[in-house]
């Protein structure tokens, strides 16, 4: 508790007259700490997901994003690498610009890119890892990179979804699930 005490007096009283690097310089001290330690105590399983996270401002930023249905509509986005509930790693977007730190591949969009900057941070070298991630993170050209680096990867997509292919989308691949109402009883009367 004193740590972050100390921290949090380092980034209240940091020197505002110095411009900032980049949104973030004030808290990437404490970020990066964290980050370290994150990756010392966690040992991650072959299997991984990647999501989107929010963290809540509402002040005025260039760099702040707005998601309706999300519990935090508006704030920071930062992309975080997890495993059973535990953040391994993460990173924070920028929505004008490209990332300084994140290495730019050619064939990948900034998204593929981000993504590809997170599990690189992954022992490869010592395990295989299979990344789950949803439909804002899926494209073929990420899941082909991936591939050939011998990462799995899976992901959910929208019917709709460009470049692919048409077969995944038609109706025989489809699984139609039944749903049945719940019987009412007095526990889940109001919800039925």
């Amino acid at each position: 508790m004193k740590e972050f005490k100390i921290w949090l007096a380092i980034l209240i009283y940091a020197d505002c007259t110095i411009l900032p690097e980049f949104w973030y310089s004030k808290v990437d001290p404490l970020a990066t700490h964290i980050r370290t330690v994150s990756k010392t105590i966690c040992i991650p399983s072959s299997n991984i997901s990647i999501d989107e996270m929010i963290a809540r401002f509402s002040g005025k930023s260039a760099h702040t994003v707005r998601i309706k249905n999300k519990s935090t509509p508006e704030g920071y986005k930062i992309l975080s690498l997890c495993d059973a509930g535990y953040t391994y790693t993460f990173i924070f977007t920028f929505r004008i610009q490209t990332h300084p730190e994140i290495q730019q591949v050619s064939d990948l969009s900034k998204v593929g890119n981000e993504v590809y900057h997170l599990i690189s941070q992954l022992p490869i070298e010592d395990k295989s890892f299979n990344i789950y991630m949803d439909n804002y993170f899926s494209s073929i050209k990420l899941f082909k990179y991936l591939r050939e680096k011998k990462i799995g990867a899976c992901g959910t997509v929208y019917t709709n979804s460009a470049n692919f292919p048409k077969i995944n989308n038609e109706n025989e691949n489809q699984i139609e699930r039944v749903r049945h109402r719940p019987r009412q009883t007095s526990t889940n009367a109001a919800k039925v």
